[in-house]
C-alpha cells in the first residue's frame, strides 16, 4: 500500500478454520453455518485441537476473486468455508447441547449472499475498468445512474463527471469502505522478537481480509494505472513495441487476478 511519501504498511493475518469442516443446521433463526465441532465443550482450547491456523493473504493472493466467483448458494458456501472458513467470528447463536448451552458463531445464507454479491460487483466493475471496454463502461454506469438522486449525492457518486470510470470507481470505493472500516484496524505490533513496533494493518475477519486484498489489488501507480485503462479491443499495431507493451499489460493485469483478460490481450496483441 503506497501513499504520496512512500510509506508501506505491512498487514498481518491469521485465520482459523474448522478441522471438521462446517455444516447448515436448522435454528430458531432459519439456517445457520457454523463449525461441526463448534458444540464441544473444549472447543475453545488454546491448543487448536478442532482448528487450523492459515495466512490466506500470503498463501491465496486472489481468493477475493474466489469468493466472488461462487454462487451464493449453500452448497457452494459451504465448499468455500470448509476450505477458508467463515467470514467473521465471535459468538452469536446459543444452542442447546447435552453439556448445556453453548455459544457458537454462526451465519446465515442472507449474509454470505450479500457479502459475495458486493464483492462480485466490486470486483466485475474494477474488471471493466481495467479491460477499458468502452462500451461495457457506459453500461454499467447506466446501471449506475438508472435512479433519479439529489444533486448532492449525485456529485458525491461522481455521476455528472466527464469520465464514467470515475462514478464506477466511486461506487467501488463505498463498497470497499464501509468493510474495510467495520473490518480492518490499524495496530501497532510487534516486529517478530524484535524490541520494536510496526504500523500495521490487521483485518479482524476473513471478510476484512478479502476486501483489503481487494484494495491492495487495486492499489497500482498512476503510470501502470493508465496503461491498465487502455483499451484491449482498441486499434492494434504490428510492431514489436505494441506487443511488449502488452506483455507488460498484462503481467499487471495477471498481478489483478485478471488472468482471462490478460490472456485475451496477449492473444490479440500477438494476432495482429
Amino acid at each position: 500500500m503506497r501513499n504520496l511519501t512512500g510509506f508501506a504498511f505491512p498487514v498481518r493475518f491469521r485465520w482459523k478454520v474448522a478441522r471438521a469442516g462446517y455444516q447448515w443446521v436448522d435454528t430458531v433463526d432459519g439456517r445457520r453455518i457454523y463449525a461441526k465441532d463448534a458444540l464441544r465443550p473444549d472447543w475453545q482450547s488454546v491448543l487448536e485441537e478442532y482448528e487450523a491456523t492459515f495466512q490466506p493473504l500470503e498463501e491465496r493472493t486472489g481468493l477475493f476473486r474466489e469468493l466472488a466467483e461462487f454462487a451464493p448458494s449453500e452448497e457452494e458456501v459451504l465448499k468455500f468455508a470448509n476450505r477458508f472458513g467463515l467470514l467473521d467470528s465471535g459468538g452469536n447463536l446459543q444452542v442447546p447441547t447435552e453439556y448445556g448451552r453453548a455459544t457458537v458463531h454462526a451465519e446465515s445464507l442472507e449474509f454470505w449472499k450479500g457479502e459475495i454479491l458486493a464483492l462480485k460487483f466490486a470486483v466485475e466493475s474494477w474488471d471493466v475498468i481495467v479491460s477499458g471496454s468502452a462500451p461495457a463502461l457506459a453500461r454499467l454506469y447506466q446501471q449506475l445512474d438508472s435512479s433519479p438522486l439529489p444533486l448532492a449525492a449525485r456529485r458525491a457518486s461522481h455521476l455528472d463527471d466527464d469520465d464514467p470510470a470515475k462514478a464506477v470507481l466511486s461506487a467501488i470505493r463505498r463498497l470497499a469502505d464501509a468493510r474495510l472500516q467495520n473490518h480492518v484496524e490499524t495496530r501497532l505490533l510487534f516486529r517478530g522478537n524484535l524490541p520494536r513496533l510496526d504500523v500495521c494493518l490487521q483485518p479482524v475477519n476473513l471478510l476484512g481480509a478479502l476486501w483489503l486484498q481487494f484494495a491492495l489489488a487495486m492499489d497500482v501507480p498512476p503510470s501502470k494505472f493508465r496503461a491498465l485503462r487502455k483499451p484491449v479491443n482498441g486499434p492494434t499495431h504490428a510492431s514489436v513495441a505494441c506487443v511488449a507493451e502488452s506483455t507488460i499489460i498484462a503481467v499487471e493485469l495477471m498481478k489483478l487476478g485478471a488472468c482471462d483478460h490478460a490472456v485475451s490481450l496477449l492473444r490479440k496483441s500477438r494476432a495482429n
